[in-house]
């Protein structure tokens, strides 16, 4: 006899459903509260088979239903089922799955139930994961809610690391399969600062770690307005997430398709990182600049490189300063023969770091010493005419400097001002070797 009652429940319910044509704002509110309260006892039944026979019903019965009653009843019953036994969970997946592929639902129905979608893919039950991950194109492609559509995506990058192997291919699947709509997508600019934005940092890492690919074709006003903004904020983030940003950033300086444009937003996010506190994103970097520097052929971010290495080269930690005199090493034979070089020089000497301008003027002799007429005419000259402007620096080592620091020497000794000649004469005694070779005395 219960189990009649519990069919006939089954039926009234069905006959309820049919009558929800009627125009009535107070009948149809009554048929909608008596059919939650239904299927709230029905799901849960003593019987197990009621109560998947109720959630596979209950899709159909939703549908057209307003935001309260998926508050009120859906979202607890789908919750609830969480809490049965895994052939409930399989059941209750697949009507959840159903409803979320209903094109009658609107964003603020998706909201309800999305947090419920993020429970089922979190189930410990791997069929339940699997069978999201299986259908999540076809949710994906049912819809135009941006706000399900990119939730698509962001369980999709859950899945892709899952435990196991069956869920992880579902998911690499559906990557492949929408690339091309993730590249053509309005929204994507969005979708990633959302993702980067995730709660769940596995979610952050793996996004961080796209964001190459998707963006190399970009414009420059995508990158102003979303790649910039998702780094910089990467880097309140935790030392892991650091170190993924610092490699999806290099592999982006790599890309040659981008731009000088594009190289002018990206190399300010690039001092930030090589400036980070974490001396193994210091080390990243510099560890990569040879890869960078070969791969392009833009000045901008070539002589930008060399800048940075010379910040580098008098880092803190020993493993990043080994990084940038290997790179120093290799690259001399480039920079003896660049074309650009004077300008590079010129460039680093007004660098707005003191470091650096002092590190390119200590190169300066041994790159100049080889060069004609004109390259000293042109930047040599105007380097150190320009250097007099600055503040004082220690003595630099060079052939050059040494040399004129003789003949400065010979006219302070005959200074009119006692303090001067002095000095003068310190020097020349402290230098004797020096003065006793020197085709000067």
């Amino acid at each position: 006899m219960m189990l009649i009652g519990r069919v006939t429940d089954l039926r009234l319910q069905m006959s309820l459903g049919c009558c929800c044509t009627s125009h009535d704002p107070a009948r149809l509110e009554a048929i909608r509260e008596y059919l939650g309260e239904l299927f709230h006892r029905l799901c849960e039944d003593e019987d197990m088979l009621v109560r998947r026979m109720a959630l596979s019903m209950l899709p159909a019965i939703a549908e057209d239903a307003d935001v309260q009653f998926f508050a009120s009843h859906v979202v607890p019953i789908f919750e609830k089922a969480l809490e049965d036994k895994i052939g409930l969970h399989l059941e209750a997946t697949q009507a959840l799955i159903a409803l979320l592929k209903a094109k009658k639902l609107s964003d603020d129905v998706y909201r309800h139930l999305l947090p419920v979608l993020y429970k089922y893919a979190e189930d410990s039950y791997w069929q339940v994961r699997f069978l999201i991950a299986n259908s999540i194109n076809d949710i994906h492609n049912s819809v135009n809610s941006f706000i399900l559509q990119s939730s698509c995506f962001s369980l999709m990058l859950k899945f892709s690391s899952d435990a196991e192997t069956r869920v992880r291919s579902a998911a690499d699947r559906w990557f492949q399969g929408c690339f091309n709509f993730l590249a053509t997508s309005k929204y994507l600019g969005d979708l990633f600062h959302r993702l980067c934005e995730d709660e769940d940092m596995l979610v952050r890492r793996m996004a961080l770690s796209m964001l190459p690919a998707i963006a190399e074709d970009a414009d420059v006003q995508f990158f102003a307005s979303h790649v910039v903004p998702i780094f910089e904020k990467a880097l309140e983030d935790k030392i892991g997430l650091h170190l993924e940003a610092t490699q999806a950033l290099i592999a982006l300086l790599k890309a040659k398709k981008l731009s000088d444009d594009v190289y002018r937003h990206l190399l300010p996010v690039l001092y930030k990182y090589a400036e980070d506190s974490y001396w193994q994103v210091r080390f990243l970097i510099a560890n990569s600049i040879n890869d960078i520097h070969n791969s392009v052929s833009s000045f901008i971010l070539q002589s930008s490189c060399v800048s940075l290495m010379l910040k580098f080269s008098s880092d803190a930690e020993t493993r990043v300063r080994s990084a940038a005199d290997r790179w120093f090493q290799g690259c001399f034979n480039f920079l003896a023969t660049s074309k650009y070089l004077g300008e590079l020089f010129h460039r680093l000497c007004e660098d707005e770091d003191m470091l650096v301008r002092r590190m390119a003027l200590s190169m300066l002799p041994a790159i100049a010493e080889d060069a004609d007429v004109q390259f000293f005419a042109s930047h040599v000259v105007p380097i150190f005419e320009k250097a007099l402007e600055d503040k004082i620096h220690n003595s630099v080592s060079s052939f050059i400097l040494q040399s004129s620091c003789f003949s400065l020497m010979l006219k302070f000794s005959s200074d009119a001002e006692t303090r001067v000649r002095s000095a003068a004469d310190r020097w020349f005694q402290g230098c004797f070797n020096f003065l006793a070779t020197s085709s000067e005395v």
